[in-house]
């Protein structure tokens, strides 16, 4: 399964999305707020370079405020449920909307986004998610074994034949996408820093650069 790059940085999307690795974009609040202050206007943007779907996350602090939301999108965006899936806190509040979802729109895809820890993940399946997104990192940061979590959530997901698929996120380190993928993550979202550092190792610069002279040499 093919990657997602976790940006709202139009040229950035631009530059990487043809390489074949990359299966869509994935999007949060914080990323389209460094970017723009229309979030539909740039969501269109992302969306109309490629054919992949475009992950955008709902936001609200109340129920109904993220249902209107939703709404919005639908109305905004020319045919949400195909090209866009809805990114959803899985806290008490996000868990409702996403019953709420699936019930009223069975066809729109959801991530399960803000995981921390096992129950999450798995209450996210249990709803119907088709996707959930590990925080990597920020688990880290907290005393919690990120790659433990996402075992545990694998584990149940396979025991109990699902079709959720896990979305490693949440990285500072190229080390931790492979740990996460290595523990059980299905795929990961990955900023384009993240991906540059994975294909720019200094010693295959060094190697490739030696290949180069030789080659000119034997010209």
């Amino acid at each position: 399964m093919k990657f997602y790059l976790d940006s709202a940085d139009i040229d950035e999307n631009i530059s990487v999305l043809d390489y074949g690795i990359f299966q869509g974009t994935t999007t949060n609040p914080s990323l389209l707020a460094k970017k723009t202050n229309n979030r539909v206007k740039h969501l269109q943007k992302i969306h109309s370079m490629t054919s992949l779907p475009v992950f955008v996350q709902l936001v609200g602090e109340s129920f109904e405020q993220m249902v209107a939301d939703y709404e919005a999108l639908r109305l905004q965006l020319v045919c949400f449920e195909k090209e866009y899936i809805v990114k959803i806190p899985v806290d008490e509040i996000g868990m409702k909307v996403i019953s709420f979802i699936k019930k009223e729109y069975p066809n729109q895809k959801i991530l399960g986004t803000v995981i921390y820890t096992a129950e999450q993940g798995i209450f996210a399946t249990i709803l119907g998610c088709e996707y959930i997104a590990p925080y990597v990192n920020r688990m880290k940061q907290n005393g919690i074994n990120p790659f433990e979590v996402i075992h545990q959530i694998r584990t149940y997901i396979d025991q109990q034949h699902l079709q959720t698929i896990i979305v490693g996120a949440s990285f500072h380190e190229t080390e931790e996408v492979v740990q996460a993928l290595n523990c059980g993550a299905h795929t990961c979202t990955i900023s384009y820093q993240i991906f540059k550092e994975c294909i720019n190792h200094e010693i295959v610069k060094q190697h490739v650069e030696q290949f180069n002279l030789i080659a000119q040499k034997m010209k």
